[in-house]
């Protein structure tokens, strides 16, 4: 289900509801999955959590670090 190296936008809930965050997958060994995020320590998820909600796969790098610079610059040109 999931690839080890590729990202996805999961959804979780907590005591404030439903909430998504991007990971990139550094391990899975069901139904433990060893996640990054870019500025993050690395985090364990469960899929059999009944936290866990669903996730799919984004076309970004989840751990790659991010240029806010050319993020300010695309939103000024919209």
């Amino acid at each position: 289900m999931f690839e080890v190296g590729k990202s996805y936008s999961f959804t979780t809930e907590d005591e404030n509801g439903f909430g998504t965050a991007s990971y990139k997958v550094v391990a899975w060994d069901h139904p433990l999955l060893k996640l990054t995020s870019t500025g993050e320590r690395e985090l364990i998820l469960s899929v059999a959590s009944s936290r866990f909600h669903s996730a799919k796969p984004v076309d970004h790098d989840a751990s790659a670090p991010v240029d806010y610079e050319i993020l300010i610059a695309m939103g000024n040109d919209r």
